[in-house]
C-alpha cells in the first residue's frame, strides 16, 4: 500500500542496459539449477519463502522447452481482467505425466478491442496462431466472450464453474509429476510461487486457497476444464 502522491516502480536486472552477458549466462544457468524460490531471491528481489501456506510448493521449475511429438495438446485458457487484475492467456501441453507452460500474454489495462493483437498480434505474436485453437475462458464473462469469439477468437467457448473447481483444480495441478514453466513465461512462474491458502490469525495454514496471484493459474485451470472434470473409466479384469 504505498503512500499518496508516490510512484512504485520495480526495477531489476531485466532494465539494466549494460547488464553484462556472462552474468545473464550466469542467471540463466541458475533459474534451472536452484528451487523457484531461491532463484528468486537470489536475481528478482523477492522474498525467500519456503512455507505450507504455498499451494504449488515443491511442484514446479522453470526451464527452456519445446513441445514435441506425442505431446497432448496444446490447451490454452484465458481469465479475462483489466485493472488492477490483468488479462491472462496462457497455452499449455502434458507429455510425460508433467504439465508444460510453454506462452503466456498477461497485461494490465488491455481494452476488450485490443485483445486479439496483445495475445497474438500478427507481427510479434505473445502466443502465436492462439486463434486457430480451442480456448477456455471463465463462463462468468458471456458477453466477453461473445465479444471474442465474434472478433478474433472464434474456437473460444466458456467453461463453467462447478462446486470445489478451484480445490479439484489446484488438486489436479499437484497430481503431475512436475509443472514446468518456460523461461518466457515470467508471470506464469511468479504466481506459482506466489499462489498461498489462506492462514487465520493464529497462523494456521487453511484448506481455502486466497483469490491472488492466480490469473495465470485460473487460466491454466480453464484450459484443463475437460481433464480435470474426466471421470476415469472403469477398468474391467476378466
Amino acid at each position: 500500500e504505498p503512500p499518496k502522491r508516490s510512484i512504485v516502480c520495480e526495477v531489476n536486472w531485466k532494465d539494466n542496459p549494460f547488464f553484462p552477458e556472462g552474468l545473464d549466462e550466469l542467471r540463466q544457468r541458475e533459474q534451472e539449477r536452484l528451487d523457484p524460490d531461491t532463484y528468486a531471491h537470489v536475481w528478482e528481489g523477492g522474498y525467500l519463502e519456503n512455507s505450507e501456506r504455498q499451494v504449488l510448493a515443491g511442484k514446479w521449475r522453470v526451464a527452456e522447452f519445446e513441445p514435441g511429438p506425442g505431446w497432448d495438446g496444446p490447451y490454452q485458457g484465458l481469465d479475462f481482467g483489466f485493472n488492477p487484475d490483468p488479462l491472462a492467456a496462457v497455452r499449455c501441453w502434458v507429455f510425460n505425466d508433467r504439465l508444460w507452460v510453454e506462452r503466456e500474454a498477461y497485461g494490465r489495462n488491455v481494452e476488450i478491442d485490443g485483445m486479439k493483437d496483445f495475445v497474438c498480434a500478427a507481427d510479434d505474436p505473445r502466443i502465436p496462431q492462439f486463434e486457430q485453437f480451442v480456448t477456455r475462458a471463465d463462463s462468468a464473462e458471456p458477453k466477453t466472450i461473445s465479444y471474442a469469439k465474434r472478433n478474433g477468437f472464434p474456437r473460444i467457448e466458456p467453461v463453467k464453474k462447478w462446486p470445489n473447481s478451484v480445490v479439484e483444480g489446484v488438486r489436479f495441478l499437484r497430481s503431475f509429476k512436475e509443472i514446468v514453466v518456460h523461461t518466457r513465461c515470467t508471470n506464469t512462474a511468479n504466481e506459482c510461487r506466489l499462489y498461498s491458502h489462506k492462514v487465520n490469525a493464529a497462523g494456521d495454514v487453511l484448506p481455502e486457497v486466497a483469490d491472488a496471484n492466480n490469473h495465470a493459474i485460473d487460466a491454466i485451470r480453464y484450459a484443463l476444464a475437460p481433464l480435470i472434470q474426466a471421470k476415469p473409466e472403469a477398468k474391467v479384469f476378466l
